[in-house]
This record gives structure tokens, C-alpha cells and sequence, in this order.
């Protein structure tokens, strides 16, 4: 089979060069470009600006995803984040609910969920990342006596109440200065605190979304522009962004896949007040390259719920064919998908009892949780699951040899009520079947093209178990 093609765009018609030049931005004069909601309002006097107050951008390739750099919401399965009582964001929580309540206002106004995530996972693995992220970045060690400190009320894992007190607060979101428990993963101490911190503050925006889905994933080294000031010394081997050609090249790359414009950074506003002198805030004045299409509209209309949620609703109980000869295997293989700590801890926990099959109110009377049921095929018969399932749902199949650290529900982010099936390139060691796609009745697996398939990450075939024949 060959690679599977990389689509042209999502947003516009990049056919014609001349597209790219003025109408892309609503602007006349290509030696600048404009910056919305702020000053300076255009990059020629940004860059001078930067200049004077000490600030630096930089495009690298290499920055790393970490524990340190993601923001809020990093579960994208189990809604640890968002428990039932409040927003139900992650998988489990949308696929209970969707079918049931599947409006275009309630998706559009949820915010990141399962829905985002799923389209926003296939799509980084046909085209990588096309807009890097938007990343500004402190040297916590500089700046960590310039916050002020406060109390902070909350529970411990008993559900009592309890206070915190933080002598060092960072910035509002994602730019917190991170307490890291082991000095020896990299930090610096504190000598007032005697507390031990991250080495850098991060706030990532746009992206907030994107780079948790990235880590997902398990791609960990991305493209980004990152905002710093340089007197903390901070650099990724990259380019710095001088000049306007610097942005106009990147950005021309950029439209081949989306039209965008530039925007300021509107957080630090809300950041001042964590701040003992607001200008050390204030000046920090970070630009976002924005996209112009609406991934929220692109990610409805790719493959809207309540079709994703038709094959949803005749999944469950969700079928796993074990492909093996062997009864050992079978059964090692089976204890390991079963016994994931994760999922079972989510089941068991009563916060979550009303997390029930996708659309169950409108199949049965009876409510099945999420627990998977098993069936050992021989190997070389594979392609017979869609019958085998009776045409119907999404189903499984892995190979014996796969080690099963993950949930294997998660599996259903690479579903899509248009698409045959998902697999790595070739290898069929797993594969997510929908059943239910009509070509499973009328035409074998050697006729499908490039645009049946979609993709699986890597990192499912990386753990396997050790041969001990």
C-alpha cells in the first residue's frame, strides 16, 4: 500500500501564488505586516520594540514536550480534569453523551474535547504540525522573587479541606512556576522556600489544546516560536525572527495549509495581578500567528458525532480479536488489556457510574460499562473481523505479541464513520476496524485506497512482550 497522501488544505484554495500575497492578509503593503488587537500594531515596529525592551523570537524545530510545558487538561481519556459534575471533556464522557446531545452550540461552546482531540490526532498524523506553537518561556530562576506569594484553599486526596500557601506564584494559566519533587529531573533550588523548582515557566497560547494532543501522540520534539526576553539567556540552536521576511517566509509555508494573521497575546492582562511590579508583566508583548479557518466547524463537519456515534452505539460490548494460535498468548495477551490500572480505577470510582455506553438510552434498557470482551483468531484471517462483527461497530484486532500498557479504548480517537479502517503503514500487527463501512460488504481489503485508511501513532508497536520460548 502506498503512503497515505497529505491533503492539500482544510480552509482555502491555495491553488493560485497570488493568493498568498495581499488577499491572505486584507493588506496592501507586503513589506509589513499588520498585528491585531494591540501595540505595536504591525511587526516592523514590533521587532524595534523587542529591541528595546530585551525581548527575543526564535523558530526552533526542537522544543520538547514534557511534564513542565503541558497545560491544564493533559487527560484526554477519563475527565480526571473534569469530572462528571462539571464539563465531560475527555473520551469517555463525550462518547456517553454525544449521541444524546450532539448540538453544534454545545460542541462549539465545550471548549477542548474528545471531538477536537480525535479530529486534531488524525489530522497531526497525515501532515505533522503545520503552524508551530506559540510559546513564551522564563528563566524561573530571574524572576521567581518577583511574583507575590498566596494562599490557595483546597482538598487533599482524603476530600478534606486544606491551605497552601505558595511563597512564589507564577502566571495566570499555564505560565505557574512548576514545584518539581525530584531535583535530579532538572530544576534549581530556592534558597528562601528551601523548595525546588522548575527551570523554566512556560505559557503556551494558541496550543494549549494542540500540544496535549501532541504528547498524546508520543511526538514529543516540535516546531515552535518562542517569545523570550534575553537577558534569561534561553536558546534552542534555532532561527531569530528579525526581520518581516523572516515571518513572511514561515508564514507562506504555513498557507499552503491554512490562511492565517498575526495577533498579540491578550493574557498578560490577567497576569499582572500575580505580578509585585505589573511592568515586569506588561512588556513582556508576545505575537501569535493565528489560524484563519475554525477548527471547531472543520472538526464538526469532518465526522459530526452523531455519525461517529451510529457505529459508537453498536460497539459496545467492544470486541478485541487476539490474533494468535496459542492459548497462552491469547490469554497473557487478554490479562494485560484487561488489567490496565487506569480504566479500571475509572470504572470502579462511583463519580463515574453514570458514564455508560455511547447512546445507550436509545439501543437497550441495560447499560454496559466500558469493558472489553475477547476472541482469538488466527492471524492470517484478520480481515474477517467486519463479518465475523456481523458488519457492525467498531472492533479490534492485536496481535498477542502487543504489550498492552495503554487502554486500549483510546483506540477509538483513530475511528472515523467514513473510513475503513486504521493501521500504521505497513503493519497490521493492529488495527481499529469499522465495521460498519459499506465496503467490508462488497468489495476486499486489497481494493480500498489511500483515502479508506487512516493512521495509528508508532507508539503502540514499541512495547511488546519478550519471547520466552
Amino acid at each position: 500500500m502506498g503512503k497515505i497522501k497529505k491533503p492539500d488544505n482544510y480552509f482555502y484554495d491555495k491553488s493560485l501564488k497570488d493568493e498568498y500575497e495581499t488577499s491572505l492578509w486584507g493588506y496592501d503593503d507586503n513589506t509589513n505586516l499588520p498585528i491585531k488587537k494591540g501595540e505595536p500594531d504591525n511587526l516592523i515596529d514590533y521587532f524595534k520594540y523587542c529591541e528595546d525592551v530585551g525581548l527575543q523570537v526564535e523558530l526552533t524545530d526542537n522544543f520538547i514536550i514534557d511534564g513542565r510545558s503541558l497545560s491544564g487538561g493533559v487527560d484526554l481519556l477519563y475527565d480526571r480534569d473534569n469530572p462528571p459534575d462539571g464539563k465531560r471533556e475527555g473520551m469517555y464522557g463525550c462518547m456517553s453523551d454525544a449521541l444524546l446531545d450532539s448540538s453544534w452550540t454545545k460542541f462549539q461552546n465545550a471548549g477542548h474535547h474528545f471531538w477536537t482531540h480525535k479530529w486534531m490526532a488524525q489530522d497531526f498524523l497525515v501532515r505533522d504540525v503545520v503552524i508551530p506553537l506559540n510559546v513564551a518561556m522564563w528563566r524561573t530562576e530571574n524572576w521567581i522573587d518577583k511574583f507575590k506569594g498566596k494562599m490557595f484553599k483546597g482538598k487533599d486526596k482524603f476530600d478534606q479541606e486544606k491551605e497552601d500557601y505558595r511563597y512564589h506564584w507564577g502566571f495566570y494559566s499555564a505560565f505557574t512556576l512548576h514545584k518539581i519533587e525530584d531535583p535530579e529531573k532538572g530544576g534549581f533550588y530556592h534558597e528562601k522556600s528551601g523548595e525546588t523548582f522548575s527551570k523554566f515557566a512556560y505559557s503556551i497560547h494558541p496550543g494549549g489544546g494542540k500540544i496535549n494532543v501532541l504528547n498524546f501522540l508520543g511526538i514529543n520534539k516540535v516546531p515552535a516560536i518562542i517569545t523570550t526576553w534575553k537577558s534569561d539567556n534561553i536558546s534552542f540552536g534555532g532561527k531569530l525572527m528579525k526581520t518581516v521576511d523572516d515571518y513572511v517566509e514561515l508564514i507562506m509555508e504555513i498557507s499552503r495549509h491554512y490562511g492565517t494573521f498575526l495577533c498579540h497575546d491578550g493574557d498578560n492582562k490577567e497576569r499582572v495581578k500575580f505580578a509585585k511590579n505589573p511592568n515586569d508583566v506588561l512588556k513582556f508583548k508576545k505575537v501569535n500567528i493565528y489560524s484563519k479557518g475554525n477548527y471547531k466547524i472543520k472538526s464538526y463537519l469532518e465526522d459530526p458525532p452523531v455519525c461517529y456515534g451510529e457505529i459508537l452505539a453498536n460497539t459496545f460490548p467492544f470486541k478485541v480479536y487476539i490474533g494468535t494460535n496459542s492459548k497462552n498468548d491469547f490469554t497473557r495477551c487478554k490479562e494485560k488489556i484487561l488489567n490496565n490500572n487506569d480504566r479500571n480505577y475509572f470504572m470502579k470510582n462511583t463519580r463515574y457510574k453514570k458514564y455508560y455506553k455511547y447512546g445507550w438510552e436509545l439501543k437497550s434498557d441495560i447499560a454496559p460499562r466500558f469493558i472489553p470482551e475477547f476472541v482469538m483468531i488466527d492471524p492470517n484471517n484478520k480481515f474477517d473481523i467486519p463479518k465475523l462483527n456481523n458488519y457492525g461497530g467498531f472492533s479490534v484486532y492485536t496481535d498477542s505479541n502487543i504489550k498492552w500498557d495503554r487502554d486500549i479504548f483510546e483506540l477509538l480517537f483513530f475511528g472515523h464513520s467514513k473510513k475503513a479502517f486504521s493501521r500504521f503503514e505497513d503493519n497490521d500487527d493492529i488495527i481499529l476496524f469499522n465495521c460498519q463501512y459499506l465496503g467490508w460488504k462488497y468489495t476486499t481489503k486489497d481494493k480500498f485506497v489511500e483515502d479508506d485508511i487512516l493512521k495509528l501513532p508508532e507508539h503502540y508497536l514499541k512495547s511488546r512482550f519478550v519471547n520466552e520460548s
